[in-house]
């Protein structure tokens, strides 16, 4: 883009360019060689474009966003406290579960989904596209990484299971690490069933994008 000072023959420029005037405010214009008329004159070379370009953010209904942050947690604890239910001690498997739930659902749900899902979702929303994949992914993540941060910086001084240790002096054995790997490996699955469900609430149906705020 080429800027003139006004003058008759800088409006009338080479050929193939395209001039364009705008007047100073007030009819006013620094003074130049060859006179001035109060008009500011562009030349425009047509081979060039300006594309204004942004980024594209998907933004479903909010309903849709709350209710899978609502249900999402909710499925997967409850698959998780029907197939690994706690209170051994009770007869009755239907009561194991129901106790079960509301101690997963808070601890491995609710509260790793507000601590780590929200902010995650806020600052990928605009980076990553939400996928089904994606969104499993993200799920199985959340899900299993305050689980990996607990193995791998165990609290106890010492810990065993069936007599075998598994912390010795604050360190993690070879056989404390496994049994970490297999609880972390069921909690991601079941973190995967949530992201599937926050996927299906959230994303499936949803077409529309709209070009994200500067």
């Amino acid at each position: 883009m080429i800027v003139s000072n006004g003058s008759p023959a800088a409006r009338r420029g080479p050929p193939g360019r395209r001039h364009l005037q705008f007047p100073f405010p007030g009819g006013q214009e620094p003074a130049a060689p060859g006179g001035s008329d109060g008009w500011l004159a562009v030349a425009c070379e047509p081979s060039y474009h300006v594309v204004m370009t942004g980024q594209t953010s998907w933004s479903p209904p909010w309903w849709r966003v709350v209710a899978a942050f609502v249900a999402a947690p909710a499925v997967a604890a409850l698959a998780f406290s029907s197939v690994s239910p706690l209170y051994e001690g009770l007869p009755d498997y239907p009561e194991r579960v129901l106790r079960t739930f509301p101690l997963v659902a808070v601890v491995g749900g609710y509260l790793p989904a507000l601590i780590i899902g929200l902010p995650a979702l806020l600052f990928l929303r605009r980076r990553v596209r939400p996928t089904i994949v994606n969104c499993a992914l993200a799920g199985a993540t959340v899900a299993a990484l305050p689980w990996l941060l607990l193995t791998l910086f165990p609290a106890a001084d010492s810990a065993s299971i069936g007599g075998r240790p598994t912390v010795v002096d604050h360190h993690l054995t070879w056989f404390g690490l496994y049994e970490g790997m297999k609880v972390i490996g069921e909690v991601a699955a079941f973190g995967l069933v949530g992201g599937l469900v926050f996927w299906i609430l959230a994303i499936l149906g949803y077409r529309k994008g709209r070009p994200a705020s500067a």
